[in-house]
Protein backbone atom coordinates (compact mmCIF):
# COMPACT_ATOMS: atom_id res chain seq x y z
CA UNK A 1 0.00 0.00 0.00
CA UNK A 2 1.27 3.43 -1.15
CA UNK A 3 0.28 4.72 2.76
CA UNK A 4 0.55 3.42 5.87
CA UNK A 5 -2.92 3.85 7.32
CA UNK A 6 -1.14 2.14 10.46
CA UNK A 7 2.36 2.85 11.91
CA UNK A 8 4.48 -0.20 11.99
CA UNK A 9 1.13 -2.26 10.06
CA UNK A 10 0.29 -2.42 13.81
CA UNK A 11 -3.41 -3.02 12.55
CA UNK A 12 -3.08 -5.21 9.20
CA UNK A 13 -5.99 -3.67 7.11
CA UNK A 14 -4.69 -5.33 3.22
CA UNK A 15 -7.41 -7.74 3.77
CA UNK A 16 -10.04 -5.37 3.91
CA UNK A 17 -8.62 -3.06 1.16
CA UNK A 18 -9.20 -6.38 -1.16
CA UNK A 19 -12.71 -6.50 0.45
CA UNK A 20 -11.69 -8.99 3.12
CA UNK A 21 -13.56 -7.69 6.22
CA UNK A 22 -10.91 -9.69 8.34
CA UNK A 23 -8.07 -7.06 10.44
CA UNK A 24 -5.60 -9.01 11.81
CA UNK A 25 -3.88 -7.50 15.06
CA UNK A 26 0.57 -7.43 14.76
CA UNK A 27 0.63 -7.19 18.27
CA UNK A 28 2.72 -9.46 20.78
CA UNK A 29 2.20 -9.41 25.00
CA UNK A 30 5.57 -7.80 24.42
CA UNK A 31 4.22 -4.83 22.87
CA UNK A 32 1.87 -4.35 25.82
CA UNK A 33 4.91 -4.86 28.76
CA UNK A 34 6.14 -1.99 27.08
CA UNK A 35 3.66 0.33 27.24
CA UNK A 36 4.19 3.14 30.46
CA UNK A 37 1.08 5.43 31.57
CA UNK A 38 2.81 7.91 33.29
CA UNK A 39 2.30 11.39 32.20
CA UNK A 40 5.49 11.94 30.51
CA UNK A 41 5.23 8.84 28.41
CA UNK A 42 1.82 10.01 27.58
CA UNK A 43 3.05 13.31 26.40
CA UNK A 44 5.66 11.60 24.07
CA UNK A 45 3.05 9.05 22.54
CA UNK A 46 0.68 12.12 21.56
CA UNK A 47 3.77 13.33 19.73
CA UNK A 48 5.64 10.72 18.58
CA UNK A 49 2.17 9.60 16.82
CA UNK A 50 2.11 13.14 15.09
CA UNK A 51 5.95 12.92 14.52
CA UNK A 52 5.64 9.57 12.44
CA UNK A 53 2.14 10.26 10.44
CA UNK A 54 3.61 14.01 9.19
CA UNK A 55 6.11 12.78 6.15
CA UNK A 56 3.24 10.87 4.54
CA UNK A 57 1.06 13.69 4.77
CA UNK A 58 2.41 15.77 2.43
CA UNK A 59 3.75 19.69 2.14
CA UNK A 60 0.13 21.27 3.12
CA UNK A 61 -1.73 19.15 5.23
CA UNK A 62 -5.01 19.53 6.91
CA UNK A 63 -6.98 18.86 10.12
CA UNK A 64 -10.59 18.36 9.66
CA UNK A 65 -11.98 19.88 12.89
CA UNK A 66 -15.75 18.51 14.07
CA UNK A 67 -15.44 20.23 17.58
CA UNK A 68 -16.25 16.57 18.92
CA UNK A 69 -13.55 15.05 21.37
CA UNK A 70 -11.77 12.86 18.70
CA UNK A 71 -10.91 15.93 16.91
CA UNK A 72 -10.06 18.39 20.29
CA UNK A 73 -7.55 15.31 20.95
CA UNK A 74 -5.96 14.96 17.70
CA UNK A 75 -5.96 19.05 17.61
CA UNK A 76 -3.87 18.57 20.76
CA UNK A 77 -2.03 16.09 19.85
CA UNK A 78 -0.30 18.49 16.61
CA UNK A 79 -0.39 21.54 18.94
CA UNK A 80 2.29 19.65 21.70
CA UNK A 81 4.28 18.53 19.02
CA UNK A 82 4.58 22.15 17.16
CA UNK A 83 3.02 21.25 14.29
CA UNK A 84 1.44 24.23 12.17
CA UNK A 85 -1.45 22.98 10.74
CA UNK A 86 -4.53 24.35 9.15
CA UNK A 87 -8.00 23.62 10.69
CA UNK A 88 -11.18 23.39 8.78
CA UNK A 89 -14.61 22.70 9.80
CA UNK A 90 -17.51 22.42 7.74
CA UNK A 91 -20.57 24.06 7.93
CA UNK A 92 -23.61 23.08 6.69
CA UNK A 93 -26.15 25.60 4.89
CA UNK A 94 -29.09 26.94 7.35
CA UNK A 95 -27.49 25.72 10.40
CA UNK A 96 -27.93 22.89 10.02
CA UNK A 97 -24.68 21.36 11.99
CA UNK A 98 -24.91 23.93 14.63
CA UNK A 99 -24.27 21.82 17.21
CA UNK A 100 -21.09 20.52 16.16
CA UNK A 101 -19.94 23.44 14.59
CA UNK A 102 -20.84 25.96 17.85
CA UNK A 103 -18.62 23.23 19.80
CA UNK A 104 -16.00 23.67 17.14
CA UNK A 105 -15.49 27.18 17.66
CA UNK A 106 -15.86 27.47 21.78
CA UNK A 107 -13.11 24.96 21.85
CA UNK A 108 -11.27 27.29 19.13
CA UNK A 109 -12.25 30.40 21.85
CA UNK A 110 -10.91 28.61 24.36
CA UNK A 111 -7.20 27.63 22.73
CA UNK A 112 -6.78 30.66 20.44
CA UNK A 113 -6.95 28.49 17.37
CA UNK A 114 -7.71 30.03 13.70
CA UNK A 115 -10.81 27.70 12.43
CA UNK A 116 -11.29 27.66 8.65
CA UNK A 117 -14.67 27.41 7.47
CA UNK A 118 -15.87 25.81 4.44
CA UNK A 119 -19.81 26.03 3.72
CA UNK A 120 -22.10 23.35 1.83
CA UNK A 121 -25.58 23.21 1.26
CA UNK A 122 -26.26 19.64 2.79
CA UNK A 123 -29.63 19.00 1.83
CA UNK A 124 -28.24 19.84 -1.78
CA UNK A 125 -25.35 17.75 -2.15
CA UNK A 126 -27.08 14.77 -0.49
CA UNK A 127 -30.12 14.84 -3.41
CA UNK A 128 -27.49 15.40 -5.80
CA UNK A 129 -24.04 13.89 -4.99
CA UNK A 130 -24.35 11.56 -2.04
CA UNK A 131 -25.38 8.42 -4.57
CA UNK A 132 -21.88 8.98 -6.43
CA UNK A 133 -20.12 9.78 -3.85
CA UNK A 134 -21.14 6.32 -2.35
CA UNK A 135 -20.25 4.58 -5.69
CA UNK A 136 -16.76 5.77 -6.58
CA UNK A 137 -15.56 5.80 -2.94
CA UNK A 138 -17.45 2.80 -2.51
CA UNK A 139 -18.72 4.16 0.50
CA UNK A 140 -22.27 2.89 2.49
CA UNK A 141 -22.13 6.31 4.73
CA UNK A 142 -23.71 9.47 3.62
CA UNK A 143 -22.05 11.17 6.67
CA UNK A 144 -18.75 9.98 5.57
CA UNK A 145 -19.36 10.75 1.72
CA UNK A 146 -20.25 14.24 3.54
CA UNK A 147 -16.48 14.20 5.11
CA UNK A 148 -15.21 13.04 1.39
CA UNK A 149 -16.88 16.27 -0.27
CA UNK A 150 -15.00 18.40 2.52
CA UNK A 151 -11.22 16.61 1.53
CA UNK A 152 -12.25 17.20 -1.71
CA UNK A 153 -13.16 20.75 -1.64
CA UNK A 154 -9.55 21.13 0.32
CA UNK A 155 -7.84 19.14 -2.45
CA UNK A 156 -8.60 21.91 -4.93
CA UNK A 157 -7.54 24.80 -2.70
CA UNK A 158 -3.61 22.66 -3.03
CA UNK A 159 -3.95 20.31 0.43
CA UNK A 160 -2.01 17.42 -0.09
CA UNK A 161 -3.28 15.26 2.99
CA UNK A 162 -6.71 15.11 5.46
CA UNK A 163 -6.26 14.54 8.96
CA UNK A 164 -9.40 13.55 11.18
CA UNK A 165 -9.73 12.26 14.47
CA UNK A 166 -11.11 8.97 14.20
CA UNK A 167 -10.56 6.61 17.61
CA UNK A 168 -8.45 4.38 19.87
CA UNK A 169 -9.81 0.65 20.52
CA UNK A 170 -12.68 0.17 22.69
CA UNK A 171 -12.99 -3.08 25.12
CA UNK A 172 -16.56 -4.66 25.52
CA UNK A 173 -16.58 -7.49 28.14
CA UNK A 174 -16.79 -9.68 25.12
CA UNK A 175 -13.51 -10.32 22.90
CA UNK A 176 -15.61 -10.84 20.05
CA UNK A 177 -17.10 -7.09 20.24
CA UNK A 178 -13.26 -5.79 21.06
CA UNK A 179 -12.53 -2.83 18.10
CA UNK A 180 -16.04 -2.77 17.25
CA UNK A 181 -15.77 0.81 16.57
CA UNK A 182 -13.99 -0.02 13.21
CA UNK A 183 -16.65 -0.59 11.22
CA UNK A 184 -16.82 -0.74 7.70
CA UNK A 185 -17.73 2.44 7.50
CA UNK A 186 -15.06 3.83 9.62
CA UNK A 187 -12.25 2.02 7.35
CA UNK A 188 -13.58 3.59 4.08
CA UNK A 189 -11.74 6.41 4.16
CA UNK A 190 -8.90 3.73 3.06
CA UNK A 191 -10.84 3.39 -0.04
CA UNK A 192 -11.12 7.09 -0.36
CA UNK A 193 -7.08 7.08 0.25
CA UNK A 194 -6.51 4.57 -2.89
CA UNK A 195 -8.93 6.60 -5.37
CA UNK A 196 -7.77 9.65 -4.58
CA UNK A 197 -4.16 9.14 -4.23
CA UNK A 198 -4.12 11.54 -1.18
CA UNK A 199 -3.76 10.54 2.28
CA UNK A 200 -7.06 10.78 4.35
CA UNK A 201 -6.31 9.52 7.94
CA UNK A 202 -9.42 9.32 9.52
CA UNK A 203 -8.46 7.66 12.20
CA UNK A 204 -5.70 9.17 13.98
CA UNK A 205 -6.09 8.36 17.72
CA UNK A 206 -5.53 4.90 16.45
CA UNK A 207 -2.84 5.27 14.06
CA UNK A 208 0.44 4.38 16.05
CA UNK A 209 0.04 1.79 18.89
CA UNK A 210 1.45 3.36 21.74
CA UNK A 211 -1.42 6.16 21.60
CA UNK A 212 -3.96 3.88 20.73
CA UNK A 213 -3.67 1.56 23.19
CA UNK A 214 -2.73 3.65 25.94
CA UNK A 215 -6.40 5.50 25.41
CA UNK A 216 -7.50 2.02 25.43
CA UNK A 217 -6.14 0.77 28.71
CA UNK A 218 -7.03 3.71 30.48
CA UNK A 219 -10.42 4.13 29.44
CA UNK A 220 -12.94 1.92 31.93
CA UNK A 221 -14.50 -1.52 30.14
CA UNK A 222 -17.79 -1.13 28.60
CA UNK A 223 -19.83 -3.46 30.33
CA UNK A 224 -23.27 -3.42 29.17
CA UNK A 225 -23.85 -6.59 27.56
CA UNK A 226 -27.28 -5.24 25.85
CA UNK A 227 -25.33 -2.74 23.57
CA UNK A 228 -25.44 -4.58 20.63
CA UNK A 229 -28.94 -5.98 21.30
CA UNK A 230 -30.30 -2.68 22.24
CA UNK A 231 -34.31 -2.48 19.89
CA UNK A 232 -35.11 1.06 20.81
CA UNK A 233 -33.57 4.48 19.70
CA UNK A 234 -34.45 5.48 23.21
CA UNK A 235 -32.09 2.45 24.57
CA UNK A 236 -29.36 2.88 21.92
CA UNK A 237 -29.59 6.55 22.74
CA UNK A 238 -28.90 5.78 26.54
CA UNK A 239 -25.96 3.27 26.09
CA UNK A 240 -24.41 5.34 23.31
CA UNK A 241 -24.30 8.14 26.20
CA UNK A 242 -23.04 5.61 28.27
CA UNK A 243 -19.77 5.02 26.38
CA UNK A 244 -19.24 8.18 25.83
CA UNK A 245 -19.21 9.30 29.31
CA UNK A 246 -16.63 6.11 29.37
CA UNK A 247 -14.50 7.42 26.56
CA UNK A 248 -14.40 10.93 28.08
CA UNK A 249 -12.77 9.23 31.14
CA UNK A 250 -10.35 7.54 28.95
CA UNK A 251 -9.35 10.69 26.81
CA UNK A 252 -8.90 12.53 30.27
CA UNK A 253 -6.60 9.79 31.70
CA UNK A 254 -4.24 9.83 28.56
CA UNK A 255 -3.82 13.28 29.08
CA UNK A 256 -6.30 15.00 26.72
CA UNK A 257 -7.67 18.41 28.09
CA UNK A 258 -11.34 17.86 26.02
CA UNK A 259 -14.34 20.05 26.44
CA UNK A 260 -17.16 17.12 26.28
CA UNK A 261 -20.50 18.05 24.45
CA UNK A 262 -23.60 17.41 26.40
CA UNK A 263 -24.27 14.22 24.19
CA UNK A 264 -22.64 13.14 21.48
CA UNK A 265 -23.75 14.09 18.07
CA UNK A 266 -23.40 12.71 15.21
CA UNK A 267 -23.42 16.02 13.01
CA UNK A 268 -27.30 15.22 11.24
CA UNK A 269 -29.56 15.13 13.68
CA UNK A 270 -30.97 18.78 12.29
CA UNK A 271 -30.77 17.16 8.64
CA UNK A 272 -32.73 14.74 9.67
CA UNK A 273 -35.37 16.91 11.66
CA UNK A 274 -35.35 19.12 8.18
CA UNK A 275 -35.94 15.91 6.12
CA UNK A 276 -38.70 15.03 8.51
CA UNK A 277 -40.18 18.34 8.42
CA UNK A 278 -40.23 18.28 4.77
CA UNK A 279 -41.64 14.35 3.85
CA UNK A 280 -43.86 13.87 6.88
CA UNK A 281 -41.37 11.06 7.78
CA UNK A 282 -38.89 10.32 10.43
CA UNK A 283 -37.01 7.90 8.40
CA UNK A 284 -36.89 10.21 5.67
CA UNK A 285 -33.30 10.48 5.78
CA UNK A 286 -32.27 6.83 5.63
CA UNK A 287 -34.76 6.43 3.02
CA UNK A 288 -33.83 8.54 0.79
CA UNK A 289 -29.67 8.62 1.48
CA UNK A 290 -28.72 5.64 3.02
CA UNK A 291 -29.97 3.12 1.92
CA UNK A 292 -30.00 3.48 -1.52
CA UNK A 293 -26.05 3.03 -1.00
CA UNK A 294 -26.56 -0.69 -0.18
CA UNK A 295 -26.34 -1.32 -3.68
CA UNK A 296 -23.07 0.85 -4.37
CA UNK A 297 -20.93 -1.62 -2.35
CA UNK A 298 -20.89 -5.19 -0.53
CA UNK A 299 -21.63 -4.92 2.92
CA UNK A 300 -19.77 -6.49 5.47
CA UNK A 301 -19.30 -7.04 9.26
CA UNK A 302 -15.11 -6.05 10.20
CA UNK A 303 -13.72 -8.91 12.48
CA UNK A 304 -10.49 -8.88 14.19
CA UNK A 305 -8.09 -11.22 14.95
CA UNK A 306 -6.88 -11.65 18.34
CA UNK A 307 -3.50 -13.62 19.29
CA UNK A 308 -5.43 -15.53 22.45
CA UNK A 309 -2.17 -15.26 24.42
CA UNK A 310 -2.20 -11.67 24.56
CA UNK A 311 -6.18 -11.54 25.59
CA UNK A 312 -5.29 -12.03 29.28
CA UNK A 313 -2.85 -9.67 29.31
CA UNK A 314 -4.74 -7.00 27.94
CA UNK A 315 -8.23 -7.33 30.17
CA UNK A 316 -5.63 -7.63 33.05
CA UNK A 317 -3.77 -3.83 32.42
CA UNK A 318 -7.27 -2.65 30.98
CA UNK A 319 -8.57 -3.30 34.97
CA UNK A 320 -5.65 -2.66 36.40
CA UNK A 321 -4.93 0.78 34.81
CA UNK A 322 -8.59 2.20 34.45
CA UNK A 323 -9.34 1.42 38.05
CA UNK A 324 -9.71 5.32 39.26
CA UNK A 325 -6.26 6.08 41.34
CA UNK A 326 -3.80 9.48 41.57
CA UNK A 327 -2.22 8.63 38.36
CA UNK A 328 -5.41 7.54 36.40
CA UNK A 329 -8.38 9.83 37.39
CA UNK A 330 -11.03 7.86 35.36
CA UNK A 331 -13.13 8.16 38.90
CA UNK A 332 -14.10 11.47 38.51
Amino acid sequence: MRFEYYHDNWLDVSNFVNDDPKLKINLQTEFFDSIRLDTESLKEYRISAVRKLLPSLGDKPALCFSGGIDSQATWQCFNEANINIDVYTLVFKDNLNTQDVSHAFEFAEKHNIKIEVIEIDIINFLSRENADYGRKYKSLSPHFNTHYKLCDILSSKGYTGFVCGGGSPLLTPDVENWMSNYSQNFLNYINYSQATDKLCQGNFLGYDPYLAWAITLLTPLFKNKQYRKAFTQEDRDRLEHQRYLEKIKGYSAAGFKVIPQKKKYTGFELVKDRLEQIYGDGWAFEKMYRYPLKNVARQFEVSVDFDTSIVEKITDLNLEYSRPSVDAPTGI
